[in-house]
């Protein structure tokens, strides 16, 4: 993919799931515990027998597929009561299959769009963070923002900010097909505009629940999108939540490539409430530091320190920035995010651009 000189910004944002869970949206451990107050997932012994293993969506979603990648295994035996043959292994292969699909629906329809309260936070709960890297960027730098988050807080986020920010997520319309729909080249054309509003250029990683594939092309619905199992001639275009996903088909690997065209010259990574658990985002991250070894990253999280200790074991040294960034919500004096993070953040991103000018 041939990209262009514009494409490039001294700062890249990463969003991760801690970022939208002041809007509303549950964690990975959270989310588990909703599914079991669901009759029809939590009372079954399989599902919680894997959630009593571990409390994490990601590791639920594995395994369940892991056991329904095996259903072709023949496990007959001869039932001693009625001597019937019984498949018990194909039985739970089934059972997996099924509550795959019941988790993978309540996952889109919970993070699909935002309740009341969650929309009218949006605003005032991203502004600080995307004013504080906006700061820091020359005229016609674009505000990067990658995210693994399938909401839409940053394009709702866009719509509120009365004019201040454009948005630019390379989708466009298509007058033949009169769609918005996805291209590749629409990264290599873009260019900053003229005017005096930030362009955020927004990746979704691992797609969104208003993006649609049929007949060949990636569609953008308007509204928070369906979803599409029941219709053989279109399918959802995202990653559902797993531990060992690969992006190789697009717009997921074109993605993935922006995300390591970006790094390869940017002063610093900021990630916020992200905890690099995905294999394809860490391997990237740590293929740009390779050329890029000024590259500073950032680490924003109530257990920053951990995924430091984490990284720094795959040779991604970071600097970590313990908090929850949650910028609406009154702090306690007692409570350790008294002290807002968003200081801090203005200091990391102000601290990397001056490490970085002095030493070119």
């Amino acid at each position: 993919m041939a990209v262009n000189s514009y494409l490039r910004s001294p700062i890249v944002l990463f969003l991760g799931a801690g970022a939208s869970a002041p809007l509303g949206k549950l964690m990975m451990g959270d989310f588990v515990t909703h599914l079991s107050t669901l009759p029809d997932i939590g009372g079954s012994n399989l599902f919680q027998t894997i959630a009593d293993k571990k409390r994490d969506l990601e590791f639920l979603l594995e395994e369940l597929g892991e056991l329904e990648s095996k259903a072709y295994i023949d496990d007959q035996r001869i039932d001693p009561a009625g001597g019937h043959p019984v498949s018990p292994f194909q039985s739970t292969a089934q059972e997996a299959s099924s509550l795959r699909k019941l988790i993978e629906r309540q996952v889109f329809l919970h993070y699909r769009s935002f309740d009341k309260t969650g929309s009218g936070k949006v605003r005032l709960h991203l502004l600080p963070l995307f004013d504080a890297v906006s700061k820091v960027l020359g005229a016609g730098e674009p505000l990067v923002v990658f995210t693994t988050n399938y909401d839409p807080a940053v394009e709702e986020f866009v719509r509120q900010a009365s004019g201040a920010y454009t948005l630019f997520d390379g989708f466009g319309h298509d007058s033949t097909l009169d769609e918005i729909v996805w291209s590749q080249i629409a990264f290599t054309n873009w260019k900053p505009s003229n005017s005096n509003r930030r362009e955020i250029l927004l990746i979704k990683l691992h797609g969104s629940t208003n993006w649609i594939e049929h007949n060949g092309r990636i569609a953008k619905l308007p509204g928070p999108g369906h979803i599409a199992t029941d219709d053989d001639a279109m399918t959802n275009v995202l990653i559902y939540p797993a531990q060992g996903k690969v992006a190789a088909t697009d717009p997921f690997f074109t993605a993935y490539y922006l995300f390591q065209h970006f790094l390869k010259s940017a002063k610093c990574l900021l990630a916020v409430g992200y905890s690099f658990r995905d294999l394809d985002a860490s391997t990237r991250l740590r293929t740009a530091m390779i050329d890029n070894e000024n590259l500073r990253v950032g680490l924003v999280d109530p257990s920053a320190e951990d995924i430091r200790e984490m990284l720094a074991k795959q040779s991604i040294p970071s600097v970590a920035i313990p908090g929850k960034y949650d910028p609406t919500t009154p702090h306690l004096p007692s409570s350790p995010n008294a002290v807002t993070v968003v200081p801090k953040i203005q200091a990391f991103l102000e601290e990397s651009i001056n490490v970085r000018t002095s030493q070119t």
